[in-house]
């Protein structure tokens, strides 16, 4: 999945945080949601304008940066 293609990084919204294209929620909240635990089905339920294929892109996006922060530190993801 080309999770950028869902995303928005404008220094005018949220101070360049990734947010969701089309709405004012940024990726780190609804990965705070997340870690709350939150279902999918909740927050696609509280958050109308968010679709499926932007909460993958969401997904997606954290394991990108997971498998960098990883290769950075110079572990292994097994």
């Amino acid at each position: 999945m080309k999770w950028k293609e869902y995303f928005v990084f404008d220094k005018k919204v949220l101070f360049s945080k990734p947010t969701i294209k089309g709405i004012r929620v940024s990726v780190e909240q609804i990965i705070k949601l997340l870690a709350k635990g939150w279902k999918e089905e909740e927050i696609l339920e509280n958050y109308p304008r968010l679709t499926k294929k932007s909460l993958q892109a969401v997904f997606s996006y954290l394991l990108c940066r997971t498998v960098y922060v990883l290769s950075k530190s110079g572990k292994h993801m097994n």
